[in-house]
């Protein structure tokens, strides 16, 4: 991600087991080399621990998604959704201070997996809404009929009075499913409404092995 207002590159590298590393750094054009300016890190484990989510053994943090952001001359304020293997998915709230360390970060959503399906390394987010890739684990796949991945879509939006757990929680609101595991590549897309002459938002998915889309 560019800050254009510093000028400066942030990095999300997710540690496996523990959490993720924040890197801001700076980089002039023509040069071979990075200037790093701070570096943080984040035990989300232990994050989601104070909050009742107890990392399976199987279970790795993947992709981080940027959801949300918010700045003003003391405090910067960005939303993260993490995906994992084999567990739901989480967005955290990281709060930092003018100097670009992590003074504080907050379990703020939770989305609930689709059954025991596993999540690919593919999320896409935008005006209010949220996709994950699912697939079927690979000893469920040959021993049952069900549907190979799972296109899911949450709602990322913030309601009043739901956060009583200290968290909001999410499960998905609809789906699009393929009989294969084979990557599959969706986005979102905003168009004109002639009906309200506002604009309107859909999901494009894109069938690699059958080259159709939806």
């Amino acid at each position: 991600m560019y800050d254009q207002l510093d000028r400066t590159y942030r990095l999300y590298v997710t540690e496996l087991t523990n959490g993720l590393f924040v890197l801001d750094f700076g980089h002039k054009f023509g040069s071979r080399e990075l200037e790093i300016i701070t570096t943080n890190f984040v035990d989300l484990n232990k994050l989601l621990q104070d909050n009742g989510f107890h990392m399976p053994n199987d279970a790795v943090f993947l992709a981080v998604t940027h959801t949300a952001f918010l700045y003003n001359p003391h405090l910067e304020t960005e939303n993260i959704l993490v995906t994992t293997t084999n567990f739901h998915s989480f967005e955290f709230t990281l709060i930092y201070d003018n100097t670009g360390h992590i003074i504080s970060s907050i379990l703020h959503r939770v989305y609930y997996r689709y059954g025991y399906y596993t999540t690919y390394n593919y999320v896409k987010a935008a005006g209010g809404y949220l996709a994950i890739s699912y697939i079927i684990p690979p000893i469920v796949e040959y021993m049952s009929n069900f549907s190979r991945q799972v296109v899911a879509l949450y709602d990322t939006m913030n309601y009043e009075h739901e956060s009583e757990k200290g968290y909001s929680e999410r499960w998905m609101i609809g789906a699009h499913t393929f009989n294969h595991t084979d990557p599959s590549a969706f986005g979102f897309n905003t168009t004109y409404d002639p009906r309200t002459n506002g604009t309107r938002m859909g999901l494009v998915i894109i069938d690699g092995v059958s080259n159709s889309f939806s």
